[in-house]
């Protein structure tokens, strides 16, 4: 999953994700028609073509760019084409939150705090 994250928050190419896709996958979405509250998750939530954003329930990557999934009982991947990083968390054993769960939560921090240290060369290097 890291890897596939990490492919879209370089660009795509390996993929086959064309620019124009990756410009719509990165681009703020916009409300449903109906708002943003999820009537079966019971929260506010954003999408855009089928990815989670960034919401007030759910804070990951360096700007409003990054996307991703989450999983249930904890899980979640997302690419941060800022940072030019993917990430993926795969809990061995289940969680009770849907999103934010607090053990991944804490891998997400640290791995931000050990990305903001590396030289900006290194940083894209290790993505």
């Amino acid at each position: 999953m890291a890897r596939a994250y990490s492919a879209f928050a370089t660009g795509g190419c390996e993929l086959g994700i064309t620019p124009r896709t990756l410009a719509a996958l990165t681009s703020p979405p916009g409300p449903p028609s109906s708002g943003m509250y999820d009537e079966m998750l019971r929260l506010t939530v954003a999408y855009s073509l089928g990815y989670v954003r960034q919401c007030p329930n759910l804070k990951f990557g360096i700007t409003d760019k990054a996307f991703g999934t989450p999983g249930a009982g904890g899980g979640f991947g997302f690419a941060d084409p800022d940072a030019q990083v993917g990430f993926a968390y795969a809990p061995n054993r289940m969680g009770l939150c849907l999103f934010d769960d607090p053990r991944g939560k804490v891998l997400r921090d640290t791995f931000y705090h050990c990305v903001k240290k590396l030289p900006e060369t290194e940083a894209k290097r290790a993505a």
